[in-house]
């Protein structure tokens, strides 16, 4: 984790808040109590109308500097993270967001630069989170005998459904990627930060440890978030078109593509027969398989409608089956020596 010359990369830690009054101020403990010493806690306030701006100056003297940008008038979401993560300075080795509520273990920030120094290919570096409550997800859990992985392998085993995408919203990244595409976060999507972080592990490889070192408030449960879920599901499918191609063969991708509409079409319909999702959404759903010449049969509509009330309450119970293990294809560091001088 040291350099040679005896200095820690300088890490950024970004805080994008809008009205986050009521949780901010344990976001800013968690950074001011970071054992590592190299540490900027950026803070980009999104025009908030509560008393943020005053709990960010009580917090303007601490261990931690603390670096504060506000804006004019609010941004759209992805519009507000793209601003903030481009206020870190020149001289960033890492950053990491930290949504206005989590909170990150004293030793996070250290523990998680010490897997992405130890190796220069790793662009990531996730690690297990829990609810705000303390409660940990049911995770598909990475393999614990290694703490670095091929970024095509985890890709492909998100798109698998054998690894839990709960940790994209709580990555370390080597600053240097910030520029590998512009923007850095997609700027159509409500998910961007999905998308981004498959956009990494394409050029990349994804340190993790096997610790909790996080505290996420959007964690409500230990319940693992469901990919197909009626607010998730699209986005994964723009996902899998652009980034499945990227991360499999084509016969791979083939099949992968097909078991995840099969998925998805199965699941629609199980919405629309259990009263789930509104028309208007399932419209949109089946639209958008429609699009892509996926549109339910009448077989399988009628197939979908006997079986909708036990299904349904399977996946209210979020049991997806037995735990899938990741299949480890690749070596890391056999992309690239710099993931920076990946193409977009």
């Amino acid at each position: 984790m040291v350099m040679r010359d005896g200095s820690y990369p300088l890490v950024a830690v970004v805080t994008p808040v809008r009205d986050g009054a009521p949780h901010l101020a344990e976001t800013l403990e968690s950074v001011q109590a970071q054992d590592y010493p190299a540490l900027l806690h950026v803070v980009l306030d999104n025009a908030s109308t509560d008393a943020t701006p005053s709990i960010l100056k009580a917090y303007a003297a601490g261990r931690v500097q603390l670096a504060v940008w506000r804006n004019r008038e609010p941004l759209r979401r992805a519009a507000n993270w793209e601003t903030a993560i481009h206020q870190i300075p020149a001289e960033t080795g890492y950053f990491r967001l930290l949504a206005a509520g989590d909170r990150m273990r004293p030793d996070a920030i250290s523990r998680m630069v010490a897997v992405a120094e130890a190796s220069p290919n790793v662009g990531a570096v996730g690690t297990l989170v829990a609810g705000s409550a303390g409660l940990v997800p049911d995770y598909r859990l990475l393999p614990t005998d290694r703490t670095v992985f091929s970024g095509h392998d985890i890709a492909a085993g998100l798109f698998r459904d054998e690894v839990n995408p709960v940790w994209v919203r709580h990555v370390l990244v080597r600053a240097s990627l910030l520029h590998h595409r512009a923007p850095y976060f997609t700027q159509t999507l409500h998910h961007v930060d999905l998308d981004s972080f498959f956009s990494l592990m394409c050029v990349s490889d994804f340190g993790f440890v096997h610790e909790v070192l996080g505290w996420d408030r959007a964690l409500l449960s230990g319940t693992r978030p469901d990919v197909y879920d009626p607010s998730l599901v699209l986005e994964w499918m723009q996902a899998l078109n652009r980034y499945g191609p990227l991360c499999f063969t084509p016969d791979e991708y083939a099949r992968v593509s097909a078991r995840f509409y099969r998925r998805y079409t199965d699941t629609l319909l199980t919405w629309r027969y259990t009263g789930r999702i509104d028309a208007d959404v399932y419209r949109q759903h089946l639209g958008a398989l429609t699009e892509r010449g996926h549109a339910p049969s009448f077989g399988r509509s009628l197939a979908a409608m006997l079986k909708s009330v036990p299904r349904s309450l399977r996946i209210r119970r979020g049991k997806a089956g037995p735990k899938k293990k990741l299949r480890i294809e690749r070596t890391p560091h056999m992309l690239r020596a710099d993931p920076a001088s990946a193409a977009p």
